[in-house]
């Protein structure tokens, strides 16, 4: 028995809507390396104050309005 590959490839199925999310992290502040006794701010933020998780993408929600100290 022989098979043959459809050289067209799989059907398409059209759909009535299409989400894509990028998460873009235009920060360079997690490769740098920093003296002993120092931290992130970020790091230390989402540590410190328990974000909010978005239930779609499962990432901690930076609230900006209340981020100090």
């Amino acid at each position: 028995m022989t098979s043959t590959i459809d050289p067209v490839g799989p059907a398409l199925t059209p759909a009535e809507s299409l989400t894509i999310t990028f998460l873009v992290d235009n920060t360079i502040e997690w490769f740098t390396k920093l003296p002993p006794g120092f931290t992130h701010e970020l790091r230390t933020h989402l540590a410190e104050h328990a974000p909010e998780i978005d239930p779609l993408t499962g990432v901690p929600i930076l609230d900006f309005e209340n981020y100090c100290c």
